[in-house]
């Protein structure tokens, strides 16, 4: 009965649970008073609750925490007590219910203490403790105590004192039960309404995130379109841009064609009047040469044979000119290096000449070309020479004056070492005469500077 009344009374099941998530988190923290504590909670409510193999688990876990802090044991006393009362064995029994003091117990202990009494079948000893429990109003107590006077009379044979008992009880039992039913209904409700509550959030809620989520979707969506629409309108830029810069490139490289077309005609123009000019050169100086042996008469047989050879050179380098094939031009090539290899022929057969007129399109004129060419009075230089070698000119006594090509043209040494009767070298205003000192006319060995005049 007493077991039954606690369990729809105090909700054991939800009671265990509650007290052992709480020993848990004790055990965790290591407040070991409060451990025993719960552990003597959990204990009792296995008791109630007619557990035993749970009591018995939960017994031995305790035991050597009470062991090591015995100053706990009046917190674990009670349900253990209870537990004695209802499954230890009656010498055990025995041995607690003589060792206690029965002055500083609850009423609820006393009559756990009467139930041990009653077990044991020491009824008189039971009927005194209870006797001497004073009710104060407590509807729990009044309660367990009905319960326990009424097994007390039943157990005795007095059957009218247990059926008058059992009916108090009946009657607090109801009482109590119509007040945990009121209650549990009136919870019930309030539970329901803050359900209701609770969903109305929770949808209230639901809605605000819908509508924050559809917000901000289209926010996105937004974005996105306007995201996409700058990178097309900035491609379409970039496209135009590139399109133009092509244009303005394709454009300038047009105009660089047309300038390199004009320049190529320019060129070519250039270069047919320079053509007509050598030609007209060529065409003069061959008929000079025609004309020189239409006198050789006057000229000795040496001499008429490097003129007709001169002319016979002429007339090639014109048709090279006049046909546009270098060709026609290999005889006077072949001259041109015989006379740089073989210099000291070449000057051995024009001793006898006094005006020397060298090659156009010459480029250099070696080193010791006329060396100790006595007889040598006037030398014609062509423009195209842009280097006289060291000691050209060298014992030249009657070398006087000469002209040098314009446009830039290298002195090795001093050429003109040794011709004692130079007088004057010309240098047009475009001449730029570079000897192995500096500029030419700058210490130079052997030369006054004085003798270098422009024209």
């Amino acid at each position: 009965m007493l077991g039954i009344l606690n369990l729809q009374q105090y909700k054991i099941d939800k009671y265990i649970k509650y007290n052992t998530l709480a020993a848990d988190l004790y055990s965790k923290i290591g407040d070991e008073y409060d451990l025993i504590k719960s552990y003597s909670k959990i204990l009792h409510g296995y008791v109630l609750s007619n557990n035993k193999d749970a009591a018995d688990s939960i017994l031995s876990i305790s035991m050597p925490l009470i062991t090591k802090n015995p100053e706990n044991n009046n917190i674990f006393f009670w349900s253990f007590l209870s537990y004695n009362v209802k499954y230890g064995s009656k010498e055990e029994l025995i041995d607690l219910l003589t060792t206690t003091n029965y002055n500083n117990l609850t009423k609820d202990d006393k009559l756990d203490i009467v139930n041990g009494f009653i077990r044991l079948g020491d009824y008189d000893k039971a009927m005194d403790i209870i006797s001497n429990i004073k009710l104060e109003g407590s509807t729990d107590d009044t309660l367990k105590y009905l319960a326990v006077k009424t097994d007390l009379y039943d157990k005795k044979g007095d059957y009218k004192e247990a059926y008058k008992n059992y009916k108090a009880f009946s009657v607090v039992s109801e009482r109590v039960q119509w007040n945990l039913l009121s209650k549990d209904l009136l919870f019930a409700e309030e539970r329901h309404n803050l359900e209701i509550d609770k969903l109305s959030a929770i949808g209230a809620k639901n809605r605000l995130i819908v509508y924050i989520l559809s917000a901000t979707l289209s926010l996105l969506i937004f974005f996105i379109i306007l995201f996409f629409r700058y990178r097309i309108a900035k491609a379409k830029r970039i496209i135009s841009e590139k399109d133009n810069e092509n244009l303005r490139l394709e454009q300038e490289n047009m105009k660089k064609e047309m300038e390199k077309i004009e320049l190529q005609r320019d060129k070519k123009i250039l270069e047919a009047a320079n053509l007509n000019l050598e030609k007209s050169r060529l065409e003069s100086e061959r008929d000079n040469l025609k004309e020189l042996i239409k006198n050789s008469s006057e000229l000795t047989m040496p001499f008429q044979d490097i003129v007709r050879e001169r002319l016979d050179k002429l007339n090639s380098l014109l048709a090279k000119e006049i046909a546009g094939k270098d060709k026609y031009a290999d005889s006077y090539t072949k001259w041109v290096w015989d006379v740089q290899k073989n210099k000291d022929k070449f000057m051995k057969s024009t001793r006898l000449a006094f005006t020397v007129t060298l090659p156009p399109n010459l480029k250099v004129i070696p080193a010791m070309l006329f060396f100790r060419c006595s007889n040598l009075t006037n030398v014609n230089i062509p423009d195209s020479v842009t280097k006289i070698g060291h000691n050209a000119f060298y014992g030249c006594d009657s070398l006087q004056e000469l002209k040098l090509p314009s446009g830039e043209c290298v002195l090795e040494g001093n050429p003109f070492k040794k011709s004692p009767n130079l007088k004057k070298i010309y240098i047009s205003s475009s001449t730029t005469a570079v000897g192995i000192d500096g500029v030419f006319g700058k210490e130079i060995v052997d030369l006054d500077a004085d003798i270098f005049q422009r024209y």
